[in-house]
């Protein structure tokens, strides 16, 4: 499905040469969901960028089916972002004064294709969003999750070849995030588009069928099997070498302790310690101290 041979791209900034890519090979198959990660500024959004052949390698091969992307003139690159491909973005990108529907369809419709076909493509693919009663919302009135499942919905509309995702869960709280991920692996599954996306969290990543690495400028490709998305696994405690010993204090009838159900850590004092008792002949000292101290009452 897409094949990248000996790919090459390097920045300038003055005398100063930044190489991104080098030397790249990548093989994606169809219906494949491959996950980019690596350090911010490691080329992930570079590589996207040159599928999409909205960046141009100085170097190097790449085909998305039976075409070379490379070499492509503008109008022709155009074309295929139109028609092969669809793109889910960090930030939504929806057109505010469009409403929900005609922001899904909006790339069918530069297609030329008839209005009524369009705008109910558009809205089976909110209502398997579990969006299909916000088609004439505007997308302020949206959540975050919300208006990226109308990005991914409108990613879909022409049938795309491949999906590519640059961080599509960076701009959402953890669980929203979740949900999204949990949208893209329906996506491949279901409509077998394949899905490329770029994060640099390894979390996000175990949606993903494979992980590609790009270090280096170069790809490190795994295979690895898809994690849980809707419930991932918790991180794993970290042992104590020393742990805190924990003593029993004795139950009462009732089954709790005498003061109270939880254990009491041994040899570990307390956050405020008790008085101590006060001698009684101190005491009285004390006490013969403070009525010398009162105020005497004025009952002129």
């Amino acid at each position: 499905m897409i094949r990248v041979q000996g790919l090459k791209k390097t920045y300038r900034d003055g005398d100063h040469r930044t190489v991104i890519l080098n030397d790249l090979d990548l093989s994606i198959e169809s219906g494949a969901f491959v996950a980019l990660v690596g350090r911010s500024g490691s080329g992930k959004s570079t590589l996207l960028n040159c599928l999409a052949g909205i960046e141009t390698p100085d170097a190097g091969s790449i085909q998305l089916g039976d075409q070379e992307i490379v070499g492509m003139n503008d109008d022709e690159r155009t074309l295929l972002r139109r028609d092969r491909l669809g793109f889910v973005f960090q930030f939504f990108n929806l057109i505010p004064i469009l409403t929900v529907r005609e922001n899904v369809a909006l790339p069918a419709l530069l297609q030329g294709r008839p209005r009524g076909e369009v705008l109910r493509r558009a809205d089976l693919l909110l209502e398997e969003l579990e969006l299909g009663n916000r088609g004439d919302e505007y997308p302020d009135h949206l959540s975050g999750g919300e208006q990226q499942r109308v990005a991914t919905a409108r990613a879909l509309i022409n049938d795309p070849l491949v999906l590519l995702a640059d961080e599509p869960t960076g701009n959402l709280d953890a669980q929203t995030a979740l949900a999204t991920l949990k949208v893209l692996r329906e996506v491949n599954e279901k409509h077998g588009v394949t899905v490329v996306m770029a994060t640099h969290s390894r979390e996000a990543a175990k949606a993903a069928r494979q992980v590609a690495t790009l270090e280096d400028g170069k790809i490190h490709l795994a295979a690895v099997a898809a994690g849980p998305v809707d419930d991932p696994d918790p991180p794993a405690p970290i042992a104590d070498e020393n742990p805190t010993p924990v003593v029993e204090e004795p139950e009462n009838e009732d089954g709790t302790d005498e003061e109270s159900s939880v254990p009491v850590a041994a040899d570990v004092a307390p956050a405020v310690a008790a008085p101590e008792a006060i001698p009684p002949e101190q005491l009285a000292d004390l006490q013969a101290e403070a009525a010398a101290e009162e105020p005497v009452e004025n009952h002129a």
